[in-house]
This record gives C-alpha cells, sequence and structure tokens, in this order.
C-alpha cells in the first residue's frame, strides 16, 4: 500500500475510560466502527473532489481496516484507490491515481486524496467522536 497520512486522536478521556470499562471485544468493535466512520468522511470528501473523465477512478476509492496495525486499542484505516485485474471487470480500476494525485513529468499534479484530508479531518474527529459515543451508550444499555 501507498504512504498515506496518519492522524491519531488523542483527548478524548471519558470515552477512553468508558471503553476501558468494556469487555475488550466489545471496546475493540466499538472503536473500530468509529474509526471506519471518520474514514467514510475523508472517502466521502475524496470522491467528491477527485477529477472525472469517465468516473472510474471516483468508483475505485475505497475504506479499508488494515488488521496488521489494528488491535484492542488501536484500529487503522486506510482509505485509497483499488487497483488491479478483478477491479477492471467492475470497471473500478484505479490504477493512475498516483498520477492524478503526484502529476507526472508531463502532467501537472491534480490532488484530491490530500486535499480531501485535510479538508475533513476536524470533521473526520467528529464523526469517530460521535460514532464512539453511541456505540458505547448502545453497548452500555445492553448491560
Amino acid at each position: 500500500m501507498a504512504d498515506g497520512v496518519k492522524m491519531e486522536v488523542h483527548g478524548l478521556k471519558e470515552l477512553e475510560r468508558k471503553l476501558l470499562e468494556m469487555s475488550p471485544k466489545l471496546a475493540k468493535n466499538a472503536l473500530r466502527a468509529a474509526v471506519a466512520a471518520g474514514a467514510r468522511v475523508v472517502a466521502a470528501e475524496a470522491r467528491k473532489n477527485v477529477p472525472v473523465d469517465s468516473g472510474t477512478l471516483r468508483r475505485s476509492i475505497y475504506t479499508k481496516q488494515i488488521r496488521e496495525e489494528s488491535g484492542d486499542t488501536q484500529q487503522t484505516f486506510y482509505v485509497g484507490a483499488r487497483q488491479g485485474k478483478k477491479e477492471q471487470a467492475k470497471n473500478r480500476d484505479g490504477w493512475y491515481f498516483p498520477f492524478v494525485e503526484f502529476g507526472t513529468e508531463k502532467m501537472a499534479a491534480r490532488p484530491f486524496m490530500r486535499p480531501a484530508f485535510e479538508s475533513t479531518k476536524d470533521a473526520a474527529v467528529q464523526a469517530i467522536k460521535t460514532r464512539l459515543a453511541e456505540r458505547i451508550d448502545k453497548l452500555a444499555g445492553e448491560k
């Protein structure tokens, strides 16, 4: 996977305290749902900003949990562009994403992913906080 932007959210002491009171599995699931909500905010903005010719690159934008970098207390999600033969058949192969985002020797950059992150990072954090609070409240009500 390409190098991405890493964002850490701190200062959620009350939510963190409530998470620690839950079983590890429930806390992990709540955290995963919350971080996924934040990733979806960034992906939606990237889809909105992507230069569109055929629409293939827009369709290729996705979010995915990175299990190897996720655990009970940390969740990592990737926002990127699908690539490969499987995606060609579905008309969503964004193999040329880096050329559009960063430019080439013969083509100016038309960034959309990095500006999407920059313009939505506060909204993404808010989505994480909101979703996490909702999940904690729901799970606390089920006890």
